[in-house]
């Protein structure tokens, strides 16, 4: 594979939050004057989702990368990409046409980055909700962000960096073996597994999502939610998350390992947040957001290894 080089747009800076703070077991919830007012008929959606009993370091200290990044392995496969279901459930008019793609085996992420991974690979914590705790996902990033942390993150393991970053210019090399975004087209085939869900993990919406129903006010922490086929949480709800694409129209015809646009304004978000109703939650869901913006529902979620392996 060769390399990928894109850049547009300005590169905004966002001081960085206080240190997340780590309260082991306690997830406290406050109710946002913009939720709705009825409380879920199933109260136990409402349940403290314990957080993870670990290390939370301050900038000036030692980081400590942990058990955050593994990678999970998933298989090669041929799918349908798209609004797949319209019957259940309305669709938008960017998730047509429905289209044949072929992705190669995808080394992921099993969650969202969490504020302690980004903390301890950066120094810094950048999330808006930094008082959920440090095993809460990371938001508040830019996609200029994702990509860098990715490069930091390949950098502290020891692997090839991704990414050539000069200022706004991003030159991916698709046969490097480090941590990267993954494109639109992976980031689907991991949400769908090997069927045709509506959610991720193809299980009730309440088991496999925070969203507006469940956790209106903010994100929780990652990995608490019912996983797909091949472990993997949080991919409906809880944050957005950046993909490697620029956002345009889908074709009808088949692909095989799809980047996306070469050129564009925006960049493409998956998954929905916890702000989001259940139609905005969906596998085939997609939004876009410039990619120097920064805001509290998007996070991310990294893959690694080079594009098209099998």
């Amino acid at each position: 594979m060769g390399r990928l080089i894109q850049g547009f747009g300005l590169l905004f800076l966002f001081p960085a939050a206080p240190g997340c703070r780590q309260e082991p077991g306690i997830a406290v919830y406050l109710r946002d004057s913009a939720a709705p007012d009825a409380e879920p008929e199933d109260t136990s959606v409402w349940a403290d989702a314990a957080a993870v009993d670990a290390t939370c370091p301050e900038p000036d200290e030692t980081p400590e990368i942990g058990p955050w990044a593994d990678a999970f392995s998933i298989p090669a496969t041929t799918f349908e990409m798209g609004c797949t279901r319209p019957d259940d459930l309305p669709c938008y008019p960017n998730e047509f046409p429905v289209h044949e793609v072929s992705v190669g085996r995808i080394h992921a992420m099993s969650v969202e980055v969490s504020q302690e991974l980004w903390l301890a690979v950066t120094g810094e914590n950048p999330a808006t909700h930094a008082d959920c705790g440090c095993s809460c996902p990371v938001e508040t990033v830019t996609w200029f962000d994702a990509v860098a942390f990715a490069n930091q993150l390949s950098d502290a393991q020891g692997l090839a960096q991704a990414y050539e970053i000069d200022g706004i210019s991003v030159d991916w090399d698709t046969s490097s073996s480090g941590w990267r975004l993954p494109t639109e087209a992976e980031w689907e085939r991991l949400a769908r597994g090997e069927g045709d869900p509506l959610v991720a993990g193809d299980v009730d919406v309440t088991t496999a999502a925070w969203y507006r129903e469940n956790s209106p006010s903010g994100p929780r922490p990652v990995g608490q939610k019912e996983p797909t086929i091949h472990g993997l949480h949080d991919l409906n709800g809880n944050v957005w998350e950046w993909v490697w694409d620029w956002a345009g129209p889908y074709t009808d015809e088949a692909q095989t390992d799809p980047t996306g646009p070469t050129s564009g304004t925006t960049r493409v978000l998956r998954g929905g947040s916890y702000i989001d109703d259940y139609r905005l939650i969906r596998v085939s869901v997609r939004r876009e957001l410039p990619p120097s913006r920064a805001i509290e529902t998007v996070g991310v979620r990294l893959v690694r290894g080079p594009l098209g392996d099998r």
